[in-house]
């Protein structure tokens, strides 16, 4: 039986079905012919149901989701900031600070509600995110393509099972990352360098990549003289260093200037030098995999629409009308972060910030595809099953999850300070911050902790506060720092438990069902 989000998203996407395939009238009266059949709806009237339909979707599909590991990484982080402290003085990711900082108002805003702290992010990025469709259709508009298949562009999106399920529904800084580029996208098409600098400095803020990224862009996007092609150049660099150094000020006045850079490029190379080195066969079969294994439904929208973007295939797929300067920039985008996602991949997750593009793509696709036909219903009535059958996609991951991780933690709610060495979870769902830097363990870690003074020093550390729970999770955890607390945590008054090790004050609060889950014969 379907559910109730099922139903009511399976009457939107209908709706839009309806609206493609109803064929309009010219100002004299009579249906035109084939594609030149436009919707007679204003570019704003759709913007602004667009608008609505994506707080619609993400609302429905995302509010009680599960909290997962990287979304909860982010939490912390905003709620440190919340806290008054600086990012990365109390908790870093290998991101720009921005993706610390662009959360902290929803953790205001979910105490101020009695929400909670990840309740309160969640509904901050989803009113974030809200203008990601409206945003799909203006590029889309920019760049010539006609209202009816701009509408699909932007349904095309929010169909994506993975914009849904990992940007809709959680705080990550993919999310406005994948705004800032379609908006880097519509200001350099429409020569709007300075406001395009800007925002690519806000999308380097919160991805460095996204630097590289918006250079490029600006080069390819042609213009009449080298001369003034370089003007544009340093317009747009202008904006993005102004970004950066309004970033840049409260460290400066601080005294924290050491630790903006740690955070935001040396920590980075290290994070990178600590991954496993893959050949490039494998790089470039582990996406295909994933957009094969996460979109089944939706894969020729990611996969046409990325083809129409790449400049080697894209001239030969996609409508000849679209604007050459449009083409010019979506092609950049395109090529370079295809690029660097050979460089540094580690999940589906990773292509989001290009499918606001890939959507644009596709509606290129389609509008080109079917401009050589007589009649565009049968082909229209075919695409928009395909949109729909995604959108479909949907209901098959709405689920209650965050509930139910909510009450595991909930013994510790007022009973003691919660830290934490692999499992960022248990800080976000017990709005808590560790006293230190590091408070989940993946590759890049152990040189900073080697560099702070090592297990002692950072055990010491989480240590001083007198936690009730020193939270610890299933992955990231180096033996030897497992047997370091094996040794240590016992002689401090802890046990160990199902959550990590749990001080012994505290433990009768958890009941006799917790068992330990560590071997001390590992140790031995």
């Amino acid at each position: 039986m379907l559910s109730g989000p099922a139903i009511v998203i399976g009457l939107l996407f209908g709706l839009f079905a309806l609206m493609l395939l109803t064929r309009s009238r010219s100002e004299t009266g009579a249906p035109p012919a084939g594609i030149r059949s436009e919707l007679q709806v204003s570019d704003t009237s759709i913007a602004t149901v667009l608008l609505a339909v994506t707080l619609l979707v993400g609302a429905i599909h995302g509010w009680n989701g599960i909290l997962q590991n990287d979304e909860a990484i982010f939490v912390v982080t905003n709620i440190s900031v919340a806290d008054g402290n600086l990012p990365y003085v109390a908790a870093f990711d290998n991101t720009g600070p921005l993706g610390s900082v662009a959360g902290a108002p929803g953790v205001l805003l979910g105490r101020l509600t009695h929400i909670g702290a990840v309740e309160g992010v969640r509904l901050w990025y989803l009113i974030l995110a809200s203008g990601l469709g409206s945003l799909v259709f203006g590029l889309a508009r920019t760049i010539d393509v006609s209202k009816r298949w701009a509408l699909v562009a932007s349904i095309s999106v929010l169909a994506i099972p993975t914009v849904n399920r990992e940007l809709l529904s959680g705080p990550r800084p993919k999310l406005l990352i994948t705004v800032a580029f379609l908006g880097i996208a519509i200001c350099f098409v429409r020569r709007r360098w300075l406001l395009g600098g800007l925002l690519v400095g806000v999308a380097g803020l919160f991805w460095q990549p996204a630097w590289l990224i918006g250079s490029a862009v600006v080069v390819a996007s042609r213009d009449e003289s080298p001369a003034r092609q370089a003007l544009n150049w340093i317009i747009a660099a202008s904006g993005a260093l102004l970004t950066v150094a309004l970033a840049f000020l409260p460290f400066l006045f601080t005294g924290n200037v050491g630790t903006f850079v740690q955070g935001i490029v040396a920590y980075n190379f290290k994070y990178l030098a600590g991954r496993s080195q893959e050949g490039l066969l494998e790089r470039v079969l582990n996406p295909l995999r994933d957009v094969w294994g996460a979109h089944q439904a939706s894969w020729p929208i990611v996969v046409f629409g990325m083809a129409a973007l790449l400049p080697f295939i894209g001239p030969k797929i996609r409508s000849k009308a679209i604007n050459p300067r449009g083409a010019s920039v979506l092609s950049a985008m395109a090529v370079l972060f295809v690029l660097w996602t050979l460089f540094d991949y580690q999940g589906v997750v990773d292509l989001v910030p290009i499918f606001g593009i890939v959507g644009v793509g596709f509606a290129t696709f389609v509008q080109n595809a079917l401009s050589s036909t007589g009649s565009n219903q049968p082909a229209a009535l075919a695409l928009v099953a395909l949109v729909a059958i995604a959108g479909f996609e949907l209901t098959r991951t709405i689920d209650s999850a965050l509930p139910v991780q909510r009450s595991r933690y909930a013994v510790f709610q007022g009973i003691g300070p919660v830290v934490s060495y692999g499992d960022p979870v248990a800080l976000a769902l017990t709005d808590s911050v560790n006293p230190n830097p590091v408070f989940f363990r993946i590759p890049g870690r152990d040189p900073y902790l080697r560099e702070s003074g090592g297990y002692e020093l950072y055990v010491a550390d989480l240590l001083a506060s007198d936690p009730a729970l020193l939270a610890g999770a299933n992955r990231g955890r180096p033996p030897s720092l497992e047997c370091y607390l094996q040794k240590e945590m016992p002689k401090r008054g802890y046990i160990a438990t199902e959550f990590g090790w749990v001080d012994e004050a505290y433990s009768s609060s958890l009941g006799s069902s917790f068992e330990t889950r560590y071997d001390p014969a590992a140790c031995a």
